[in-house]
């Protein structure tokens, strides 16, 4: 990402409490949200080119790639 837009990026972990995200989940989200979260966490998320090559139907462009593209494409074209 740092690359593709020209300044520095940095990976960090974000708050997941319903205060940081404006919502009101209920328990019952909110404890899968943490399950999901915590296994996160611990295993990472996992997977290959392959993977996504099958799910997708075609090769899958490399992360460089797609943050360019972000760049440069305003909001109103991905909507």
């Amino acid at each position: 990402m740092s690359e593709a837009l020209g300044k520095n990026i940095q990976a960090a972990k974000l708050d997941a409490s319903p205060k940081a995200s404006g919502e009101a989940p209920n328990d019952a989200q909110m404890s899968k949200m943490k399950a999901m979260f915590d296994w996160y966490d611990q295993h990472a998320l996992l997977g290959s080119s392959v993977t996504l090559q099958a799910i997708l139907g075609r090769e899958p462009r490399s992360s460089l790639a797609y943050f360019r593209e972000l760049a440069t494409t305003s909001l109103n074209d991905r909507n």
